[in-house]
């Protein structure tokens, strides 16, 4: 116990030193904040608008729990793996249970302080009227579950995996897992009700739907609600949970056996390698750009793996949500379109977090600066490498539109032929890049910013700034300014985007010489 309150001062002491935890907490709530104060006051006054804002400070809570938590919890165990600590905590005798709970215990303190941000708000959402105390207990048990659930997973993922990436990469790919398949489930055996396989697939997906905080949440807020605060989702949650951690307990000492040497190889470089034996030619004058096209997108065997899982997952997707026959191939067609669109952004976000984010942890940035080329030529061809990894969403993309050529086409001619609809795809658009380039830059300048939380706080930035600047230039316009106003927004991203891309280049450089 001594060893385990040890840890757990050391945590909070660290913790409450730094800007981070501030920063989240400030973030959600001026979030909350921002909601009531933009929110149309005639909302307020149509009934309950109480319930209104309680249910929006519900779904915010929900998204920051699942995608911050995620990434918070999985850095538990990793980062003293990364930093080379382990063993020496370890030498010091410190055993499994003081170190997975020493560890796990002040990240939860942390989360129950971000919860606790939004007691104002609550007090004045019961003010407002329409949401009772039942109603709000019932949703933080909710909240409570939820976040146990996710602590639990993403400390199961930080022992199982030897890095962070891998770590979180595992705990996210869980929760959407657990979110999609399940619908999916039930498209593809929604007409085979009755059988056995049927009866015991749709259940089965049924109980994972119950498990999701999201659902319990609205069925909560609906109006006449009088359940029991004890419903499926937070028994589940808990005793999922439960079971997860004492996994993690049993399999800490097999997992941290043996540290990984600086520089070794993970799980996923020996596949590779294994999979790539053959002798490869020479690269001559592109060595960085198949460098990273090996080590961040896999090489061409991994690439054509993702393509296929990618493709997969459209079709399953497609076929669970209940394609039309008559159009099949269309049908299939803007769905591969619209998921690669997703997925491409997602992934370039990604990549771009992590693109100089290894050498900055390795501390092989400042060797690789050294060899006898521009430092500019070094970065875009690390930037022209990573972008390999999107090859399979582009594939995807070109296979949608050979399935819906005219309907594409006509889709795209018709935005092309309107001045304000280019203007709002553009507007869009550069808004995806400034937040990509604010991913790269937190990546680069901040230790926490790992990639999760990287994309997240970028994409909340972005979101935040644009809602409250375009929803005050937009308020008593006439329909002939917007174009006016768009033209604007983005001659101004153009200038931010600029700004950030300088930046980085500018902080990259500064690394190198540290």
């Amino acid at each position: 116990m001594n060893k385990f309150f040890a840890l757990v001062r050391r945590a909070l002491q660290t913790e409450s030193r730094l800007a981070r935890g501030h920063g989240f907490r400030c973030l959600l709530g001026i979030f909350v904040l921002w909601t009531l104060v933009t929110t149309r006051w005639e909302v307020f006054n149509r009934g309950a608008p109480g319930l209104n804002l309680f249910r929006s400070m519900s779904y915010y809570n929900y998204f920051f729990i699942t995608i911050l938590g995620t990434a918070y919890f999985a850095t538990a165990i990793t980062e003293e793996k990364e930093e080379r600590t382990l063993g020496l905590l370890k030498m010091a005798g410190v055993g499994a249970t003081s170190l997975i709970m020493g560890k796990w215990t002040p990240r939860m303190i942390s989360a129950f302080l971000l919860l606790s941000v939004q007691i104002p708000f609550t007090v004045l959402a019961i003010t407002l009227g329409g949401v009772l105390w039942q109603q709000i207990g019932a949703v933080y048990f909710a909240l409570f579950a939820h976040l146990f659930f996710v602590g639990s997973l993403g400390l199961f993922c930080s022992v199982l995996m030897s890095t962070t990436t891998g770590a979180c990469l595992l705990a996210l790919g869980s929760l959407l897992g657990m979110s999609i398949l399940p619908l999916i489930a039930t498209g593809l055996f929604r007409n085979a009700s009755g059988s056995l396989l049927g009866d015991m697939v749709l259940n089965l997906a049924s109980f994972f739907r119950s498990m999701h905080a999201f659902q319990s949440i609205g069925f909560t807020l609906s109006t006449g609600f009088n359940s029991s605060w004890w419903s499926i989702q937070v028994i589940s949650n808990l005793i999922v949970g439960g079971i997860i951690l004492a996994v993690t307990w049993a399999i800490f000492d097999i997992c941290t056996r043996n540290e990984k040497e600086a520089g070794g190889l993970g799980y996923f470089d020996r596949l590779r390698k294994r999979l790539q034996s053959k002798g490869r030619g020479r690269v001559w004058s592109a060595a960085l750009v198949w460098k990273d096209y090996q080590l961040l997108g896999g090489g061409g065997i991994f690439l054509f793996l993702k393509f296929a899982l990618y493709f997969g997952f459209v079709l399953f997707f497609a076929l669970g949500t209940g394609i039309s026959r008559s159009r099949m191939l269309e049908n299939l067609g803007w769905t591969l379109i619209g998921w690669s669109l997703f997925f491409f952004v997602f992934e370039t976000a990604i990549m771009t977090a992590r693109l100089y984010r290894n050498e900055m942890s390795n501390k092989t940035w400042a060797t690789l600066i050294m060899l006898p080329r521009s430092s500019k030529e070094m970065i875009y061809s690390k930037l022209i490498g990573g972008m390999t990894t999107t090859l399979p969403v582009v594939a995807c993309f070109c296979i949608g539109v050979v399935l819906t050529p005219d309907d594409f086409f006509d889709a795209l001619g018709s935005i092309m032929s309107e001045a304000e609809a280019v203007l709002g795809v553009s507007y869009f658009v550069m808004q995806i890049v400034i937040a990509i380039h604010l991913s790269t830059y937190f990546s680069i300048s901040q230790k926490w910013a790992i990639w999760p939380m990287a994309v997240f706080l970028s994409g909340f930035i972005v979101f935040i700034a644009n809602v409250t600047v375009m929803g005050c230039l937009f308020i008593g316009i006439s329909p002939g300014d917007a174009s006016a106003i768009l033209f604007m927004g983005n001659v101004a991203a153009l200038i931010i985007t600029i700004v950030i891309h300088y930046n980085i280049g500018k902080r990259l450089i500064a690394v190198a010489g540290e």
